[in-house]
């Protein structure tokens, strides 16, 4: 399977305005290098509304590999949400 384009979109489920932030990282999960592993990051603050990115991995993986499902992973770290 050939994974070209990975599309990544956060919406906020709170009151628009507020100041929380967040940084997220799309990775590879077969690369156990965190800084080799990063395919795409975005840092950025929800208060105007959605945040969209996208990544190009240009991934190869094999269907019958039973690790398939843990190649992509989407790690987030949420700043100055107390609610």
């Amino acid at each position: 399977m050939h994974i070209g384009l990975v599309q990544v979109a956060f919406k906020p489920l709170t009151l628009r305005g507020l100041p929380e932030s967040f940084i997220a990282a799309l990775r590879d999960g077969r690369n156990q290098n965190w800084k080799k592993s990063l395919i795409g990051t975005v840092q950025t603050s929800l208060a105007y509304g959605p945040v969209y990115f996208n990544a190009y991995p240009n991934l190869q993986i094999s269907l019958s590999d039973e690790n398939s499902l843990n190649t992509l992973i989407l790690s987030i770290k949420l700043h100055g949400y107390d609610y």
